[in-house]
């Protein structure tokens, strides 16, 4: 459980339910405590200095992560800046029968009036901030043509219900786009309608096109054009080139009660501006929450590094936040809980474990980032792949050394940048 690894002496880096035992000599612990980085994976944490306030941001999400947009600007209205919806769902389709199926396919007109309902209702539970701040939100909603894995109609049932709460002018809407289960750019290799099924991103398989389409739509830039571009707010500079290094942030302090039923992962990715290195809590705030991705940082770095938030960030001092979840077999291996799933009610609301944890995060975000010692730089990541229980330390090591060019020192650090560790 999280706080079984948060103050273990072993934490262990893996990417299955395997484990390598812990009943290593005291010497060779001794050797690996020498040479761990200081980073998100090391052994103490920092505890989080909270402030008193809750940041004003943005906040972004595609697919499961879409959805999760969804129920963080529903839950925080009142801090919200903007929101952009990819192939999400509405506020509550987690709370419909046969949810699954629903929530990824076809949400029927007769459910819209349930899912208003629903949202009215956490509302009046006290649960969720008051919807008459979604007024005048700026939203931004998109979803392709080839989509097949969450089909447009189930974006259009999210328009609806934002409609009853948002002033149509406030709503941008892509549904046109020939785009698969992806982000759109403006740019780039991969043709729109890429990675139609997406049967599955491995190691050795270029993850490129199965994150983005080039549909000569550039999503993140009309979406941060949309949220502080109109009035009172000076428009959105063309994106620049960003820096190669992201910071690797623990969330595991930021966890309520290190609850495991949060089902994070250890580490979120920041990407601070070089206009806002010296206290990124003055620059905007925006969130991008992933889609469903399997349980290693290679490739949700990929993500964080393909959308062009990165780039509009360093243009306009806006500092992009990736928080990453771990997910489970109930709710889906690396995905958002959108749905529930009986492991945590408060799923859709202020109190959402996960939710909570990224607004915790928020509000203790200078110290966060500089507590975060690692940066990710051009270095080669390596694969990450199963430990084996019968591997010993020495010769895993060796092995990722081997793949970095023998440099064991390197190795160790690139590695748990890499690995998965399990919470």
């Amino acid at each position: 459980n999280i706080q079984a690894a948060t103050h273990s002496l072993c934490p262990i880096p893996r990417t299955s339910m395997s484990m390598l035992p812990c009943d290593r000599s005291l010497a060779a612990l001794l050797l690996l405590l020498l040479l761990l980085p200081l980073n998100c994976f090391s052994w103490s944490t920092s505890m989080p200095r909270h402030s008193t306030s809750m940041p004003r941001h943005s906040v972004s999400g595609q697919s499961a992560g879409g959805s999760m947009a969804m129920q963080h600007l529903v839950a925080l209205s009142s801090h919200i800046d903007g929101a952009a919806i990819i192939a999400g769902s509405p506020y509550g389709c987690g709370s419909l029968h046969g949810k699954t199926y629903k929530c990824s396919t076809f949400v029927p007109r007769s459910a819209d009036r349930e899912l208003v309902q629903y949202l009215r209702r956490r509302f009046a539970e006290g649960l969720i901030d008051d919807p008459a701040n979604l007024k005048d939100m700026p939203v931004v909603l998109f979803s392709g043509k080839n989509d097949c894995v969450v089909d447009t109609e189930v974006m259009r049932a999210t328009y609806r219900q934002l409609r009853v709460f948002t002033r149509e002018e406030r709503i941008l809407t892509s549904f046109d786009t020939r785009a698969s289960h992806v982000w759109s750019t403006d740019h780039g290799t991969c043709a729109c309608g890429s990675c139609l099924m997406d049967r599955g991103i491995t190691p050795t398989r270029d993850a490129t096109c199965c994150n983005v389409n080039n549909c000569n739509y550039d999503l993140s830039g009309v979406s941060l054009q949309h949220f502080f571009g109109g009035r009172n707010h000076s428009a959105i500079k063309p994106r620049k080139k960003a820096k190669a290094s992201l910071a690797w942030v623990d969330q595991r302090p930021y966890i309520p009660g290190g609850n495991p039923k949060a089902r994070m992962m250890r580490c979120a990715l920041v990407y601070v501006p070089t206009g806002c290195e010296e206290r990124p809590s003055r620059c905007r705030i925006h969130v991008n929450y992933h889609g469903c991705q399997y349980r290693d940082y290679w490739r949700r770095r990929k993500w964080a590094r393909l959308i062009d938030l990165n780039e509009y960030g360093e243009a306009n001092n806006i500092v992009i936040v990736y928080p990453q979840a771990a997910g489970d077999t109930a709710g889906g291996i690396g995905c958002w809980n959108w749905g529930g799933w009986g492991d945590d009610t408060n799923f859709d609301t202020r109190q959402s474990l996960q939710l909570a944890t990224v607004i915790a995060l928020l509000q203790d975000l200078d110290n966060a980032v500089r507590v975060s010692a690692a940066k990710v730089g051009n270095a080669t990541v390596p694969v990450a792949r199963e430990v084996s229980d019968d591997e010993p330390w020495e010769e895993y090591w060796s092995r990722v050394g081997d793949e970095l060019g023998g440099d064991g020192e390197a190795a160790r650090g690139e590695a748990l940048q890499a690995e998965t560790y399990f919470v």
